[in-house]
């Protein structure tokens, strides 16, 4: 999506700025590799923590809704919901120990530290957060339930998300600029859980 609302600058010839084929420099290669690199890690998380979801919890969610388990079913959810925030949770942690010494990699400028390293504590903040909507929509894809998944999945990943990038910093002010994310992932679990409790009700045999 990012790309063709991008490539519309470039269709219709905006500018002055062209694609062109790059002389490759080793100096600058390396600098674009190591300013790329944290944003490179942010982005390709979440895919290999949902692939690995993917291979482990919806099988085993799945199999049990199949058996009609509901038993096994809330257990491999809650089990999830465990693993997914304490992994989370320990790399946050990792983070906030060590970040300044990371940053030093990527930053030069000292005075810059304090401020990079605050606004990307309170940005992965999200993360923790996230990580259990993933697992919702996970469990919603193993029980058949493909509406709920792909609705919480666009409301983290684009709705609630643009919506809370532009009301929160014009009601707040700009510093809460990295609160967003936090915000439409919150909002985003409180809908998932509503979500499952009413799945719930409705998947529970007759007593």
């Amino acid at each position: 999506m990012a790309c063709l609302v991008l490539g519309i600058h470039f269709i219709q010839k905006r500018g002055i700025l062209r694609l062109q084929k790059p002389r490759l420099e080793k100096v600058l290669v390396k600098k674009v590799c190591m300013r790329g690199l944290p944003e490179f890690v942010i982005q390709i998380s979440q895919p290999i923590t949902i692939f690995c979801y993917n291979q482990g919890i919806q099988p085993l969610i799945g199999n049990s809704y199949g058996d009609q388990n509901m038993e096994d079913v809330r257990f491999f959810f809650g089990s999830g919901l465990r693993l997914s925030f304490g992994v989370t949770a320990a790399i946050y942690g990792l983070y906030y120990a060590f970040g300044p010494v990371l940053l030093t990699l990527f930053i030069k400028e000292a005075n810059l530290f304090p401020v990079a390293y605050d606004a990307l504590r309170m940005y992965e903040l999200s993360t923790l957060v996230g990580s259990l909507n993933i697992v919702y929509i996970c469990y919603f894809l193993s029980t058949q339930n493909t509406s709920p998944s792909i609705v919480i999945a666009c409301s983290r990943g684009m709705c609630l998300n643009v919506l809370c990038i532009f009301i929160i910093p014009a009601v707040f002010g700009r510093e809460s600029v990295w609160f967003p994310m936090i915000a439409a992932e919150l909002i985003t679990l409180i809908l998932a859980v509503i979500v499952k409790k009413r799945f719930e009700r409705r998947a529970e045999p007759p007593k």
